[in-house]
């Protein structure tokens, strides 16, 4: 008897020891225990006494995990709900934390911020290919499409894109017409050459040709 009533009290201190370094859910501390060894029985009591005296709440976690992620600012809402349904949060106290904590607004605020650490991370890219690049990002991380697009659009990074990303284009395509005019090619070869140049820097088709139907136009 004596034994056993060890052993629960040492399952229970084990427990309100893992539970000092942060908020855990029911499943983790479960886990963990289990992981320690302590008897059945010994487990199941440490996790309702530490549920009785509020140590262990799902629906707080919930809260408290989601509430914490938007205060840091890096987190999608759907990276967010699969890490805690890897913990065992059951989906309505997730739903509930992310409707409280986590609004549009708020994701909109967080893709626009990861927009500006991205724009420099690629700014070597070609505008067309940095675009495209952030985009994928974004959306791998588990932004929803709709915002992604939806902020790009909508912030400044894309009209200061679209004007750098033309005077690249032009100084790009005065290099390669430079350089191919020198080895003496015939037009329709330097136009192939240039147009091959530009697409193997990541810029599309219909960009390209756009750019040199207006640039031959303006130089005749």
């Amino acid at each position: 008897m004596e034994k056993t009533k060890d052993q629960k009290e040492k399952a229970f201190a084990t427990l309100i020891n893992y539970l000092s370094y942060r908020d855990r859910s029911i499943a983790e501390a479960r886990q963990y225990l289990k992981k320690k060894e302590h008897a059945q029985d010994a487990i199941r009591q440490a996790i309702e006494k530490a549920m009785e005296y509020g140590y262990l709440d799902d629906e707080k976690f919930a809260d408290v995990s989601v509430r914490g992620k938007v205060i840091e600012g890096k987190t999608s809402p759907k990276k967010i709900q699969f890490e805690l349904e890897k913990k065992e949060v059951a989906q309505s106290y997730i739903h509930k934390a992310l409707q409280t904590h986590y609004g549009e607004e708020v994701e909109e605020q967080i893709v626009l911020s990861w927009i500006e650490k991205l724009d420099q991370k690629y700014r070597k890219e070609p505008f067309l290919q940095r675009k495209r690049k952030i985009a994928s990002s974004l959306e791998q991380k588990g932004f929803a499409h709709r915002v992604v697009k939806q902020c790009l659009e909508a912030h400044s990074f894309t009209r200061e894109l679209e004007d750098e990303g033309k005077k690249e284009l032009q100084k790009r395509y005065e290099k390669l017409v430079r350089k191919y005019e020198r080895k003496g090619l015939d037009p329709f070869e330097k136009k192939q050459k240039i147009i091959q140049a530009l697409l193997s820097k990541g810029y599309d088709y219909s960009t390209v040709k756009n750019w040199m139907d207006q640039w031959e136009n303006s130089n005749f």
